[in-house]
């Protein structure tokens, strides 16, 4: 579908960060179409900014926000499938716009270390979803040993300090 052949949703604008008028372009469309509770097309128009600009923030953010519910679909209306879709979908978006995480050149250097580097997190995370770890661990230049502690979340070392000490301490010792 052409520019020209899309739906007119008006001139409302909200600036954002993109490489490209594109991007801009169907980040608009997609908020329009998140204001107007169609999470569906929100996504969809979210999707096509990413095309344009996979780098940018906010497309990401709309993915997020729209693949969940809404006003019109609250949670009790998913069904265990769609439920479980519209969270990979959040949970994706999250971790593409996390990754990486104040980046300040830390994508490029993650592949220069080679020490062995231990990643643990709570098996209960939902501040950063599991694909953002796996991102992080498949980047890493050297011997990466992961783990989950069960009934942690984001603070596994706060939530589960005695699991969190025992599995550091088995790593240091080899």
């Amino acid at each position: 579908m052409s520019d020209d052949d899309y739906y007119d949703l008006g001139t409302y604008r909200r600036p954002i960060t993109a490489r490209s008028g594109e991007a801009q372009r169907w980040f608009d469309r997609g908020l329009a179409w998140t204001y107007g509770y169609n999470h569906d097309e929100a996504v969809a128009c979210y999707r096509r900014a990413l095309d344009a600009d996979p780098g940018c923030a906010m497309a990401w953010w709309g993915v997020a926000y729209a693949a969940g519910p809404n006003y019109n679909k609250p949670w009790e209306a998913f069904d265990e499938e769609d439920a479980a879709r519209s969270l990979a979908a959040a949970h994706e978006a999250a971790a593409r716009l996390l990754w990486p995480l104040g980046d300040t050149g830390l994508a490029k250097r993650l592949p220069r270390i080679r020490q062995p580097v231990m990643l643990l997190r709570g098996e209960d995370d939902r501040v950063l979803p599991a694909s953002y770890a796996e991102r992080f661990a498949n980047a890493l230049g050297g011997e990466v040993r992961t783990g989950r502690i069960p009934g942690a979340g984001h603070l596994a070392d706060l939530d589960a300090p005695d699991e969190t000490a025992r599995r550091v301490l088995a790593f240091l010792d080899g």
